[in-house]
């Protein structure tokens, strides 16, 4: 069974706030002018799911124009003063706390005038979006050591900052935490990539022959696309969470 945790609970944290006037500034104003549809979490208690697109964000009366939620039900609870916590995950994930302020007609169209809020939440940092790999995404890693056999891995999860892997303990020099590789090779997404990587850490194996172990690798200077590609498929794969979390 999933866990019931999500890209929502990592996003709702004091370390992702931002709190300078100029950046939420900035963070409205972008998600406003793209119109960018949120998902939204209304009430307090017994909260239910809803999304809108922010159309218009007015700093002077301190008030974001949405509108109106889908699906339609979702409407009946824009009670003034009711609780709102609304996000994205289209790019990187943001999102923010706001509450109702009234039901209006913006440009002849039904819609919602909420508070503008003063506090944002970005997760800034790409290895923090992490996706697990299934079945049918699997990934073979080559490892390239220095003065030691390549390694042959299997890829459990990534973000843009490195890979975590399962592979069988090597029979010369085992892995330890630290050591810097030559080269790790893998495809993603029909993509060849050849990146640097430093093992980060490196779980016991047993004395068995063949015995397994999990491997973390970190990325050293990872070009730039591989990590857009990764972080693209994570957010994808936590806004797939978040959805099953909230259904």
């Amino acid at each position: 069974m999933m866990k019931k945790e999500s890209l929502f609970d990592s996003l709702f944290q004091d370390v992702n706030r931002l709190t300078r006037k100029s950046a939420v500034d900035r963070a409205l104003a972008n998600l406003a002018q793209e119109q960018r549809i949120l998902r939204i979490l209304l009430g307090r208690e017994n909260g239910i799911s809803a999304q809108a697109a922010l159309l218009y964000d007015d700093p002077q009366s301190g008030a974001l124009i949405l509108d109106e939620l889908m699906p339609e039900v979702a409407n009946t609870r824009l009670y003034p003063g009711e609780a709102l916590l609304l996000w994205s995950t289209d790019t990187m994930p943001m999102g923010f706390p706001s509450e109702v302020l009234e039901r209006v007609t913006w440009q002849r169209f039904a819609a919602v005038r909420i508070l503008r809020p003063e506090t944002f939440f970005q997760l800034q940092r790409r290895e923090t979006l992490r996706a697990i790999l299934g079945d049918s995404e699997k990934i073979i890693v080559q490892l390239q050591r220095f003065g030691a056999r390549s390694l042959d891995g299997l890829c459990l999860d990534m973000s843009a900052g490195g890979l975590r892997i399962r592979m069988t303990a090597p029979h010369d020099y085992p892995l330890s935490a630290g050591e810097l590789l030559a080269e790790v090779r893998f495809e993603f997404r029909g993509r060849s990539y050849q990146v640097s990587a430093r093992v980060c850490h490196v779980t016991p194996a047993f004395a068995a022959k063949g015995s397994l172990q999990q491997v973390g690798l970190n990325f050293v200077d990872p070009p730039a696309m591989l990590q857009d590609h990764i972080t693209q498929y994570a957010v994808r794969y936590d806004g797939d969470r978040l959805r099953r979390a909230n259904g």
